[in-house]
């Protein structure tokens, strides 16, 4: 077999990648991996040594935390490559190798009342009117992903016809994890959802023509903008699943709320304050 491991990273990236949910980050991540020029050995070769060279090179200028999702995407790889194609008989070289340890500590930044009114000020937008702008569109997502916990991509992907206000909620058809979910509604969720969907029609999207990447973007301008440079959008879902832990107390309930398969890293999305908790021991 004179397959290379780069063989393998170029026959997935055709065959495999188009299909993929996040085949963005996928793309981006494997761009990265392919640079490496340790990967002209043959996939029957051992590959433990080159395995554990690759890793090393990498954390050389990434961090602990990237360089595992880079060694996931390869063992991912290699686990299709073993399951679809006929190459003969190869070991997954991941799994020959020590993971360098994982930065456990969470990111605690969440979002207040204030920081997000100043996205909507900086925006010369008040709550409540028409969005006209691309900078509109991202007060509103910010708002409503501090109500729903719903992802930035999520967001930009709710057709009107996906909206039952009667139920209160929004239907997801498709999520980051590949399933879909029913994401219950605040009612300023409503409210927000009812200013994005006037004159639309069914399949229309919520966001018009705005995409996660196009109002990613123009919200890091915008925080640059109005002094709030150490903030992320994504720390909505922070903000979102903190709120909402005071109604669905119970994790199970929680993470269909939030979409979250994994409650050990649900735990990364609650962050509640020493203040918050006290509040809760008081209302015993």
């Amino acid at each position: 077999n004179e397959y290379t491991c780069l063989d393998i990273f170029k026959r997935w990236e055709v065959e495999v990648l188009p299909s993929r949910n996040g085949k963005k980050w996928d793309s981006i991540k494997l761009k990265h991996i392919m640079l490496w020029e340790g990967w002209k050995v043959r996939i029957v070769d051992n590959l433990q040594s080159t395995m554990k060279d690759f890793r090393d090179y990498r954390l050389k200028t990434i961090s602990n935390n990237s360089c595992n999702r880079e060694l996931n995407l390869i063992s991912s790889i290699f686990s299709h490559a073993q399951k679809e194609w006929d190459l003969g008989n190869f070991v997954n070289p991941v799994r020959l190798i020590k993971r360098p340890p994982y930065d456990d500590k969470p990111r605690k930044e969440r979002w207040s009342n204030s920081e997000v009114k100043k996205i909507f000020d900086g925006s010369n937008l008040k709550y409540g009117d028409t969005p006209t702008k691309v900078q509109h569109y991202i007060c509103y997502a910010l708002a409503l992903g501090v109500e729903t916990a719903m992802r930035i991509g999520e967001i930009c992907k709710i057709e009107k016809q996906h909206y039952y206000k009667e139920d209160g909620y929004v239907f997801l058809p498709m999520t980051k994890n590949g399933e879909e979910r029913e994401v219950p509604l605040t009612n300023k969720a409503i409210e927000i959802l009812d200013i994005l969907s006037v004159g639309l029609k069914d399949e229309d999207l919520l966001m018009r023509s705005q995409t996660s990447d196009r109002v990613g973007a123009n919200f890091r301008k915008m925080k640059m903008k109005v002094g709030l440079p150490h903030k992320h959008f994504h720390d909505s879902r922070h903000e979102a699943a903190t709120r909402l832990s005071k109604v669905f107390s119970n994790t199970l309930e929680l993470s269909a709320v939030t979409g979250h398969k994994k409650l050990d890293m649900l735990k990364r999305y609650y962050n509640p304050t020493g203040k918050e908790m006290r509040e809760r021991l008081a209302n015993l």
